[in-house]
């Protein structure tokens, strides 16, 4: 008699716990439009988000350092841009050239920090056979999160209709 794998149990998943089901083409689209503003902002709400069920993350610590660091270099182009007699060793100045690394160090963190933490609770807990591309997340870092938590939310959505899933998950990668 062969039986099938071992599904995750997900018949009653309470709402906090459903992966967050916005469409991954549509966060490429806001990232474009608001310039990096929502990915940092969707990032930053993943990250607390999986603290509901890995509470000892530091991803929403990292996401929140990394979002006043962007605010700051932000700040400091828009100062320039709008007086640039006075501002303008404001961004050749070394202050500003340590900022722009400890944003991008912080970056970096944020993004891998989330990424591990994701990928061991789905692996862990919920048996979802996640694995993330290290290079895929340096690159498109939330964005390709979001496209793995969109297609587990699929999955865990097919599993709590009547009958469940009726068949092994499938090796996420």
């Amino acid at each position: 008699m062969a039986t099938a794998s071992p599904s995750p149990n997900v018949s009653q998943i309470p709402e906090p716990y459903l992966a967050p089901g916005l469409h991954w083409a549509v966060l490429l689209l806001l990232d474009i439009v608001t310039l990096a503003w929502f990915e940092i902002g969707w990032g930053l709400y993943l990250s607390i988000w999986i603290r509901k069920v890995r509470p000892l993350t530091n991803a929403t610590f990292w996401y929140s350092l990394y979002a006043v660091a962007f605010t700051l270099c932000f700040l400091v182009i828009c100062l320039n841009a709008i007086d640039p007699e006075t501002y303008s060793g404001s961004l050749h100045g070394i202050p500003y050239f340590l900022l722009r690394i400890g944003t991008l160090v912080v970056s970096i963190g944020s993004r891998y920090s989330l990424a591990w933490t994701v990928q061991d609770y789905f692996n862990s807990g919920e048996n979802y056979r996640l694995r993330l591309s290290g290079i895929m997340i340096f690159f498109f870092s939330v964005i390709y999160l979001q496209y793995h938590l969109q297609r587990i939310r699929r999955l865990q959505e097919e599993a709590m209709k009547p009958g469940g899933m009726s068949r092994p998950l499938p090796q996420l990668h």
